[in-house]
């Protein structure tokens, strides 16, 4: 699963497919969940304003919020972020 923030619409939604749709990467097939201001206010996430970014830049919490609402059969979620690395002694 792949989150993506669409707060500027740059994905279009033309099936009209709402926040889980299958989009095609590079040629694969990858489940997204397609973010902007709207689904975050739904699941009652606090916003900075309506800057969806600076909201998922500040509160990295609320893609696991997100997850576990639309995939509650999930035992554990991941998020990887390309800035960040994990420093630990088995790394």
């Amino acid at each position: 699963m792949l989150g993506i923030n669409n707060s500027n619409h740059i994905i279009q939604d033309e099936m009209r497919g709402g926040i889980i749709q299958i989009r095609i990467f590079y040629g694969i097939e990858v489940k997204c969940i397609l973010l902007d201001l709207k689904v975050l206010q739904e699941a009652n996430l606090y916003t900075f304003g309506e800057n969806v970014g600076s909201t998922l830049w500040n509160s990295t919490d609320y893609w696991a919020y997100i997850a576990r609402k639309y995939f509650p059969d999930f035992d554990f979620y991941w998020q990887i972020d390309y800035g960040c690395f994990l420093n630990a002694l088995n790394y």
